[in-house]
Formats: structure tokens, sequence, C-alpha cells
């Protein structure tokens, strides 16, 4: 009697349990299984070879810029401009062939032209071969370009933005390619317009002296943009030969207000100070590069030549005036920087393999 009595009561708790369970429950007792026919996880395309390892742009690597696949890299570190395989400072960058001379933003605002759907491939030396020159310390980073093979043209168009309450910025981008038969002619125009970036920021501190007191206010505006422009030409007469020229012009412009006022007191000395900074900045890089390929058999030995000619021109123009009044002094500071730079590089290169 026990027993049955027993197993009675465990059927009725167990029964009151699934009551109470089907009712408060969201999710059914049986959910309805569905069978997945396959799931393939494609990584990027990496291949290694002896000295160097070669990326593969896939087209689902679209909507990405230059910067954005060379982080992707395995080894690659950019910060602030910079650029590094392993950790090795001195790394250069080529587009096809043709080494990038530039430096800080200049160098990310060009990466960022470069859009992934016109990138072939990015080949990365981490040590400088035999071919290369023996100064190459820091490690070698490729970028080569599509080519159309087919006969027509090909035009691309996108436009990228960011908006926010006190930050804006557009960067537009077209690209082209054209061939029929021996010729190839390729450009793109890209731009980077930051037509708002502001800010306040405000600064206290609190001292457990009451003769103590620190206040600080200041306000940014800036704008900035750069334009890129791009164009080349091959020509390959015969499966031998192929000649070409290309071009590159660069414009900058970067204008930066500063005003903030600070509010001071030590040991009873209160001051007021007043700080304005101006920057006016403006640059253009112009670059044009020849290049001819003899290719002398079927086994891949060929003749190289490749020259370029770089001229950059920069103008800065940076103002201060600071002024501090106190109970018993009074200064007023003002600083002047103008600057102006420019340069002229020519290079020639002749190489047989």
């Amino acid at each position: 009697m026990k027993t049955l009595f027993l197993a009675v009561v465990l059927f009725f708790i167990v029964s009151v349990s699934r009551a109470q369970q089907s009712i408060h429950d969201t999710l059914p007792e049986m959910i309805p299984m569905q069978t997945l026919d396959e799931i393939t996880v494609r990584p990027q395309y990496i291949r290694h070879q002896n000295n160097h390892y070669t990326i593969q742009v896939s087209p689902a690597e679209k909507g990405k810029n230059g910067e954005d696949l060379l982080r992707q890299a395995p080894g690659i570190w950019l910060s602030q401009g910079k650029i590094s395989i392993n950790g090795s400072s001195g790394t250069r960058v080529f587009i096809d062939g043709r080494e990038i001379r530039l430096e800080g933003e200049l160098f990310t605002n060009y990466l960022q032209s470069l859009k992934s759907e016109d990138i072939a491939r990015i080949d990365v030396y981490p040590v400088a071969g035999a071919e290369h020159d023996a100064n190459m310390k820091g490690g070698i980073i490729q970028i080569w370009m599509k080519r159309n093979r087919n006969k027509g043209t090909e035009f691309s168009a996108a436009v990228t933005t960011q908006v926010g309450k006190n930050y804006q910025q557009y960067q537009p981008h077209i690209g082209w390619k054209y061939h029929c038969s021996h010729l190839d002619w390729y450009g793109s125009l890209s731009a980077d317009y930051q037509p708002q970036l502001e800010g306040v920021t405000k600064v206290s501190r609190e001292y457990s002296s009451t003769t103590s007191a620190f206040q600080s206010v200041s306000d940014f505006h800036q704008r900035n943009s750069n334009h890129i422009l791009r164009t080349g030409i091959i020509w390959s007469p015969d499966s031998l030969n192929t000649f070409g020229i290309e071009g590159e012009a660069l414009v900058q412009s970067v204008f930066d207000r500063t005003f903030g006022e600070t509010d001071m007191a030590s040991s009873g000395i209160q001051s007021h100070s007043i700080e304005q900074y101006k920057q006016k900045k403006q640059g253009q890089i112009a670059t044009g590069s020849l290049s001819y390929l003899r290719r002398i058999d079927d086994a891949g030995s060929e003749i190289k030549f490749l020259s370029d000619y770089t001229r950059r021109n920069t103008d800065d123009r940076q103002y201060t005036h600071l002024q501090q009044i106190g109970e018993f002094f009074s200064t007023d500071t003002l600083y002047r920087q103008l600057t102006d730079k420019w340069y002229s590089i020519g290079t020639a290169n002749l190489v047989w393999t």
C-alpha cells in the first residue's frame, strides 16, 4: 500500500509540474528542426611562396579600400600614416612597380582612394630579395591594379559618407578602364571632404585648498579636403614589348581654428588666459612615370626600365596668440610660423631578369 501511495503522489506532482510548465513557458515543447544542406566558409585567399606571400583580392572584398585590405594582411601594421611589416620600420609601398612617396595623413588618404574592385593582388615581402635595392630593409608591399581584359569600357562610382552632430565626411570615387586590341587606358578620381569637424572641451579641477582653482573651456573647428587624380596608358604593340605612361596629382587643403579660455587661482593669486590658434595649409603633389618592358624569351627573361618624377609643394601658415592677465602682471605673446616646402625627385631603374 505504501508503494502504491508513493507512486500516486509522484504521478500527481509530475503532472502538476508539467501543467505549470506548459502555462509559463514561452517556448513549445517540440521545436521544429531545420537541416542545412551545406555551409561553406571562404577565408581571404593567401598564397605563401619562398620569400613573400600574395593576397588575391576576391569579389567578397567589395566595398573595401586599400587601407582595409592591408590591415587584414598578416604581419602588416598601420598607425598614423606609418606602415611596417612584422614591426620593422622603413617599409616601402609600390603601386604597379612605382614607389609611393607619401607619409602621414596623405599616405592614409591615398590608400583609402584605392578601391578593392580595382586591386588585383597584393604581394608582401617581409625581407627584400636580391632583385630589389639593398637599402629596402623594412620590407616591400607591391599593390597590383586590375586591367580590363575585355574590349570596351568599365566604369564605377561610389560615395561613402559619415555624418554626425559635429562631424561630416564625404568620400566620392569614380574609376574607369578602357581596352581595345593593344591599348589600355585606366584612371580614377577620388576625394575626401571633411566640411565640418568641431567640438567643445571643458576641464575643471577640484582642490582641497580653497585658494586654488582651475577651469578651462575651448572649442575647435576644422575643415579638410583631399583630391587624388590617377590615370595611365599601357600600349602593347606585340607580345614582346610593353610601353606605359602614368600620371598622378594630389591636392590637399587644411583649415584649423581653436579658441580657449582658462581661469586659474593659486595661493590666492588669480589669472585669466586666452589662446587663439589658426592654421591654413595647402599642398600639391604631381608625379609622372614612364616604363618599358621587353620579354626576351618564354622562360621569363626580360628587361624592364622604369623612371619617375615627383614634385611636391607645401604652404603652411600657423598663427598663435596668447594673452595672460593677472592682478599684478599681464603678458601678450604672438607666434607666427610660415613654412614653405618643395622638392623634386627623379629616379630611373633598369632591371634585367
